[in-house]
């Protein structure tokens, strides 16, 4: 028998056309999974890029929560202190420009914050003469 003979059966010939579709079948099946598992790898690099932003934004985050600049501000904002030879400026008394039409604008007088010894001066010495005046 030779091989033209025995490629003439049908039988074999139908063999050859089944591995023949079942190959082309497996690989569009792995062309599938491949462009599935680069769609999931992208996915992933995705998430990862995220993930490192966000990492690097809690990092400068706490960078920042620990520097003295934001000890600072924190300080001098919420807790009311100021650096020693710093001068306050209350701009709550500075008057608007004349360009802007601000009705609300009242002035204030500034009151002048007593210092320790004033107060303590206050008590022992004053204090004995405002009791005397009221009785």
């Amino acid at each position: 028998m030779t091989i033209k003979e025995f490629f003439s059966i049908p039988s074999i010939r139908f063999s050859i056309h089944i591995l023949i579709v079942l190959g082309i079948m497996l690989n569009i099946y792995q062309i599938y999974r491949i462009d599935k598992i680069q769609q999931d790898l992208n996915k992933e690099k995705n998430i990862l890029g995220i993930l490192t932003q966000e990492n690097n934004d809690a990092k400068n985050e706490k960078d920042y929560y620990g520097s003295y600049l934001f000890k600072e501000k924190y300080a001098k904002d919420t807790q009311g202190y100021k650096i020693r030879g710093e001068n306050v400026v209350d701009t709550s008394l500075v008057e608007p420009d004349s360009n802007t039409n601000d009705t609300n604008y009242k002035p204030t007088e500034i009151k002048k914050i007593k210092t320790n010894w004033e107060k303590w001066w206050d008590v022992f010495f004053l204090a004995p003469i405002n009791q005397k005046a009221s009785l």
